[in-house]
């Protein structure tokens, strides 16, 4: 009877152990506390992520995925979630109307419609390249709504 109960909590345990999940980082880009719960909170809302967290300093949203879900589906679709609250990003850059919408405070530099831009070089980015050749970041160009 022990033995099966045993087997029992590991059974219940083991979805949430780090081995049975993916993680995923993607940069993306915004500035303070309300920028990072609205990020993680956007990304979290979408199905099959397990977690996320969105570190301001590295501008990068960390994704937890749970084991036997479609990984480049899922980023995708937090990309395309997360853009849709005002937040640029590798994959998808913010309609202008999501970002006008942001708080003051979570307003980010932006690129000219495009162009590429690394919000933490923007001296350093060139217009043609998809890399910042400071920190190696890889993003798109703004696109017109």
């Amino acid at each position: 009877m022990k033995k099966v109960l045993a087997v029992m909590n590991f059974c219940a345990i083991l979805p949430s152990l780090s081995f049975c999940q993916e993680t995923v980082e993607v940069p993306v880009w915004g500035n303070c506390g309300m920028c990072q719960y609205r990020i993680e909170t956007t990304a979290k809302a979408v199905s099959g992520v397990d977690t996320a967290w969105w570190y301001p300093s590295a501008d990068t949203l960390v994704i937890r995925i749970r084991k036997g879900e479609k990984t480049d589906d899922i980023v995708v679709a937090v990309c395309k979630s997360v853009a849709l609250a005002g937040y640029d990003n590798s994959y998808y850059s913010a309609p202008d109307s999501s970002y006008k919408s942001l708080h003051g405070c979570c307003k980010y530099a932006r690129p000219e419609l495009g162009k590429y831009h690394c919000p933490k070089h923007p001296g350093e980015s060139s217009g043609e390249k998809l890399k910042c050749r400071i920190c190696g970041r890889i993003f798109v160009p703004r696109q017109p709504e």
